[in-house]
C-alpha cells in the first residue's frame, strides 16, 4: 500500500489514530496522582467559562428560656460565594506522509508514541496546576495556598534547629502530629486531616530510620500511632512530593495536612483532555490536537488544611 498525496493516506490515518488515542487513554502514571490527592469535579458543561460556589454557615446558640421572656435566641445561616474561571489548554501530535507511507509499506500501525507523549504532558500540566497552580493565571494550588494557616515546625531540645535529621524519632512523631492536631482543635473538633503530603525525601528518610530499641521504621512507627489514627481508627495517607522540598517559607521543606473530601477542596475540570479528529495542517502533514479545560483548585474551608514548614 503507498500513498501518493495526503488526500489519499487521511483514511489511513484517521483509523490509525482512532486505535492509537484508545490505547493512550487506557495509559496510567502513577506518579501524576492528583486525582488520589484532590477530588476532581467534572460536572458542569465543558465550554461553561466557570463556576460559583456558594458556601453556607449557621450562628446562633441556644441558651436558657424563662416562659415570660422576649430576648429569644435566634439562628441565622450566612452566605458567600467564590467564582473560579476555566481556562483552555492544549497539547496534540502529528504525522507526516513519509511517516504513514513508511508505516503502511510494511503493514503495521502508526506508533502510539507521539500520542503517549502528548497526554503525559497534558496529565503533568494537569497535575502541575492542581498542586502548586499557575501564576499565569493567577491560580494557586494545593500547595500554596495564601489562604491555609501555616508556621514553622518547633526547634529541636537543643533549640538549635528545626530539621528533622537534627531531631529524635519523637519530636518527628510530634511534629506530625501538631500539624494534624492543629486542624481538629482550631476548627473545634468539626475537621480532622486524613491526608498528609510530604517532600519524597524526607518520606524517604522516614522510611530509613528504625525507631531505637526496634526493628519498626520511623514511617511505620507513624502510620500506626499518629493523632487521626489513634481518634478515628482510621489510616492516614501518607504521600510523597517532590514540589513540597521547597514550597515552604524561604524555599524551605513544606508538609501539608488536610481533609481529602470535596467539601473542602476540590479540583475543577469540566472537559478531561481529548485528542480532536484528524486534519491537515500542512502539505503533508496531518495534525491530532488535543485540548482539555480547567479551573484550578477550590479550597472552600481552608480551616480544614494546614502546612508546617522548615523542617
Amino acid at each position: 500500500m503507498e500513498f501518493a498525496t495526503v488526500q489519499e493516506a487521511l483514511g489511513f490515518v484517521q483509523d490509525q489514530t482512532l486505535r492509537i488515542n484508545t490505547t493512550v487513554y487506557a495509559t496510567q502514571y502513577p506518579e501524576l496522582n492528583y486525582a488520589e490527592l484532590v477530588p476532581v469535579n467534572m460536572e458542569g458543561p465543558e465550554w461553561a467559562t466557570g463556576v460559583a460556589t456558594y458556601i453556607t454557615d449557621s450562628v446562633g446558640q441556644a441558651a436558657w428560656f424563662a416562659g415570660g421572656a422576649k430576648d429569644m435566641r435566634l439562628a441565622e445561616v450566612t452566605q458567600g460565594s467564590t467564582e473560579h474561571r476555566f481556562h483552555l489548554a492544549g497539547i496534540g501530535y502529528e504525522f507526516n506522509l513519509e511517516e504513514v507511507n513508511t508505516a503502511a509499506l510494511v503493514n503495521r500501525p502508526l506508533t502510539n508514541q507521539k500520542a503517549d507523549a502528548a497526554r503525559r504532558a497534558a496529565e503533568s500540566f494537569i497535575h502541575s496546576n492542581a498542586l502548586a497552580g499557575d501564576t499565569l493565571k493567577g491560580q494557586a494550588g494545593l500547595i500554596n495556598s495564601s489562604a491555609v494557616t501555616t508556621g514553622n515546625v518547633a526547634l529541636n531540645a537543643g533549640a538549635t534547629s528545626r530539621l528533622w535529621t537534627a531531631k529524635t524519632p519523637a519530636e518527628i512523631l510530634a511534629d506530625i502530629n501538631t500539624v494534624l492536631t492543629g486542624i481538629y482543635t482550631n476548627t473545634l473538633t468539626v475537621e480532622a486531616a486524613d491526608t498528609l503530603l510530604l517532600p519524597i525525601d524526607r518520606l524517604l528518610y522516614l522510611g530509613q530510620t528504625v525507631m531505637p530499641n526496634t526493628t519498626e521504621t520511623l514511617l511505620s512507627f507513624v502510620t500506626r500511632t499518629n493523632s487521626y489514627t489513634l481518634a478515628t481508627g482510621r489510616p492516614l495517607m501518607i504521600r510523597g512530593e517532590r514540589r513540597l522540598l521547597t514550597a515552604g517559607a524561604s524555599s524551605t521543606a513544606r508538609m501539608v495536612a488536610y481533609r481529602r473530601d470535596p467539601a473542602v477542596l476540590e479540583f475543577h475540570m469540566p472537559m478531561p483532555h481529548r485528542f480532536m479528529p484528524v486534519w491537515q495542517n500542512g502539505p503533508i502533514n496531518f495534525l491530532i490536537p488535543g485540548i482539555f479545560r480547567i479551573g484550578g483548585i477550590e479550597i472552600k474551608r481552608p480551616a480544614a488544611i494546614r502546612y508546617a514548614d522548615g523542617f
